[in-house]
C-alpha cells in the first residue's frame, strides 16, 4: 500500500500535538508533582512557550519530584539528632512545602509556609499569613528557605540568627546582589546536587537543557552546630 509522506506527517503530527496537550494538562494540576523529564518533553518542541505559560499561572520555579527528593534528602541529612524547624519565607501559593511535607512523611521535621500575603496569590495548600520578622519571632526556625525573593528587597538582613538559609532563585533578579554573596557570619555553599536539576520560568528548554538560570544555596552560620 502506498503511503503519502505528507498525510502521514500531518498524521504524526497531529498525534503528538495530542500526547502534548495530554502532558500539558497533567503537569498543570496544581496536586501534581511532575517529573524533570515530563516537564522538558512538554516544551522542547515550543521552548518559547514556557514563559507565556509561567506567566498565566504565577510560576518562577518549576517544581519537580527530583529537586524535591533531593531537598528533602539535604535537609534530612541536616538533621542530626534534633527536631528540625523550618520556615519557609515568601511561600507565595505554598507549593514548595505542600511537596517537601508529603515526601518527609514521618521525618522529624517541622516545616511552616509563611507569606505576608501582599501580593494576594490564591492557593490551595496551607499558607501562614505572617511577615517575615514575625514568623522567625514566632518559630525560631533552624533553617530558612526562600525562593526567588522579591527584587530588590534583601530580606536575609532577617535571617542572621539562624543557622541556615537556602536560596532558590535567579541571583539576577532575585534580592540584592549582596542578597548572594559570601559574609563573615555564614559561609556560602552553591548545592550543585539541586541546581543541576533546576528549571525556572525564564529557561529555554532546548532538547539538550542542562543547565538553569536559577540555583540552589546554603548560607550556612559559621560555627553551625548543624555541620
Amino acid at each position: 500500500m502506498d503511503i503519502n509522506i505528507e498525510e502521514f506527517i500531518k498524521m504524526m503530527q497531529s498525534v503528538n500535538e495530542l500526547q502534548r496537550t495530554d502532558l500539558l494538562n497533567k503537569i498543570g494540576k496544581k496536586h501534581y508533582l511532575p517529573t524533570r523529564k515530563e516537564f522538558l518533553e512538554a516544551f522542547e518542541s515550543t521552548p518559547s512557550e514556557l514563559l507565556e505559560y509561567c506567566s498565566l499561572r504565577n510560576i518562577y520555579e518549576i517544581w519537580t519530584k527530583e529537586y524535591i527528593e533531593q531537598m528533602v534528602r539535604y535537609i534530612s541529612r541536616r538533621k542530626r539528632d534534633k527536631k528540625l524547624t523550618v520556615v519557609e519565607i515568601g511561600a507565595g501559593d505554598g507549593k514548595l512545602s505542600h511537596f517537601l511535607r508529603k515526601t518527609w512523611k514521618k521525618e522529624a521535621i517541622d516545616l511552616i509556609a509563611t507569606d505576608t500575603g501582599e501580593w494576594d496569590i490564591p492557593s490551595e495548600f496551607v499558607v501562614e499569613k505572617i511577615g517575615v520578622v514575625e514568623a522567625i519571632e514566632k518559630y525560631n526556625p533552624d533553617i530558612i528557605i526562600c525562593s526567588w525573593m522579591v527584587p530588590g528587597i534583601n530580606l536575609s538582613i532577617s535571617f542572621d540568627n539562624v543557622q541556615e538559609y537556602i536560596l532558590i532563585g535567579d541571583p539576577t533578579v532575585c534580592g540584592l546582589r549582596t542578597t548572594w554573596e559570601e559574609n563573615n557570619r555564614y559561609e556560602k555553599v552553591v548545592l550543585k546536587s539541586m541546581k543541576e536539576l533546576q528549571i525556572c520560568h525564564s529557561d529555554i528548554l532546548t532538547s539538550n537543557f542542562n543547565k538553569s538560570k536559577s540555583t540552589t544555596v546554603s548560607f550556612r552560620r559559621r560555627c553551625n552546630k548543624l555541620l
